[in-house]
């Protein structure tokens, strides 16, 4: 069309008549065009571009646009969508060690994103269901549970009663129960309470308790949408869980989700999460605090270990990270784990994505060679140009400022030898 308008010369006009009907066959910008030439051919080859593409076959737009559909369907809604009440999901959840209880709270986490994610922006609003989201959020982040030496907690059906009692004792209940060691212990219990106290004996002391008896902390960086701490927290309602996210409403979408489930295992921090420790006030009740550390889709990997590495313990701590795509070469080679979701929860196509399960000596390492800078710890930060013009304020004086004198150097009066005469 550009060639055409350019080699036909100026000619006659189109006519009045005509002008309407290229202007409704057309449009706007194409009648503009061809007044500036004003020649017959140029409407001809116009009205003919336009009118071809207004008389597209039908059912050639409709296919390739329910085709295109058909995929998206099947990569959303189709593939990872899981109604939460359906018997699948159930059994889904069941084969895992999820109890009945945990699944009505996991479909009701399902139902309260969707609400929230209408106001503001949690997960994708592409096909936002609560079906998607048990598929896509819900049910992959709960597939956490089953990660071989899960190092969250134990997760076992048959003695979880047990276990969550013994999990949640504190330092002081651990000591009294130490001091009676006559009181029979029976059933399923019973094991548990002996390695306890036979540890407990091995150290004379309580505190030196095996790792997996105290109670555990773990760490959700860049949570988002509470993904994939809030199913945790559903599933281990004996462990501590901190959601850190630098985005203060999505964090209020959380709390309020929390308090919605009834989950007290659950805190919040809004902030960035390389800078909690350098808090002067809670910093040292972070530093080295977790001994789990999860994260989901949050930025590259060498910069996310660099954030956490001063979160985790260093003895025994892991990095438990969702990703989708490819990692870096950096990274790969300190994997211990690289788990399908499908293959943790044993059903092909229930997920696209999978864990990576690092070491703290792993993540300290990767950490050290990220590139990456710690800030200025203490003090308010000064930028480069902030800083260059304090160093010039300081170094040269502006003229005629005051300057202390010394008291022993003579007054400059401009006037030596004036004598002054007594009237």
């Amino acid at each position: 069309v550009g060639f055409a308008l350019r080699a036909v010369p100026e000619s006659a006009s189109c006519g009045p008549i005509l002008w309407p009907a290229m202007w409704s066959v057309c449009g706007r910008r194409t009648v503009t065009m061809a007044m500036r030439r004003s020649t017959r051919l140029t409407f001809l080859v116009l009205a003919a571009v336009r009118v071809r593409a207004f008389t597209r076959p039908a059912a050639l737009t409709r296919s390739f646009s329910s085709r295109t559909f058909a995929v998206e369907e099947s990569h959303t809604s189709g593939r990872y969508s899981l109604d939460p009440h359906s018997s699948e999901a159930r059994e889904l959840t069941s084969s895992i060690g999820i109890s009945r209880e945990q699944h009505d709270k996991l479909a009701e986490l399902a139902s309260l994103v969707v609400d929230w994610n209408s106001r503001i922006n949690l997960v994708s609003r592409k096909d936002c269901s609560v079906e998607v989201v048990f598929g896509r959020h819900v049910l992959p982040s709960a597939a956490l549970c089953t990660v071989p030496d899960c190092p969250i907690g134990a997760h076992d059906t048959d003695d979880s009663e047990e276990y969550n009692l013994l999990e949640s004792m504190t330092l002081f209940e651990l000591k009294e129960m130490l001091q009676h060691k006559g009181r029979p212990v029976q059933g399923k219990k019973a094991e548990l309470v002996d390695r306890l106290l036979n540890a407990a004996e091995d150290g004379n002391n309580p505190t030196s308790l095996p790792h997996d008896r105290r109670k555990r902390m773990v760490a959700d960086v860049g949570t988002g949408g509470g993904f994939p701490g809030l199913p945790l927290a559903i599933v281990y309602p004996n462990v501590d869980f901190l959601l850190i996210d630098s985005v203060g409403k999505k964090l209020n979408a959380v709390r309020d989700m929390v308090e919605e489930l009834g989950l007290d295992n659950v805190r919040t921090h809004h902030g960035r999460v390389e800078e909690l420790v350098d808090d002067p006030d809670s910093g040292t009740t972070h530093l080295h605090a977790y001994d789990t550390i999860l994260g989901r889709s949050v930025t590259a990997l060498p910069r996310f270990c660099f954030w956490v590495s001063d979160l985790m313990r260093r003895e025994g701590g892991k990095l438990l990270y969702i990703v989708g795509g490819d990692v870096e070469e950096l990274v790969t080679s300190q994997v211990e784990q690289d788990l399908p979701i499908d293959n943790l929860l044993n059903e092909a196509g229930v997920s696209d994505k999978r864990v990576l399960v690092f070491s703290a000596a792993a993540v300290r390492d990767i950490a050290s060679k990220s590139g990456q800078v710690k800030p200025n710890r203490g003090g308010k930060k000064i930028g480069s140009r902030a800083r260059k013009t304090a160093n010039t304020h300081r170094n040269n004086a502006a003229k005629g400022h005051w300057k202390k004198r010394d008291s022993k150097t003579p007054k400059q009066r401009g006037y030596e030898g004036f004598n002054r005469f007594e009237s």
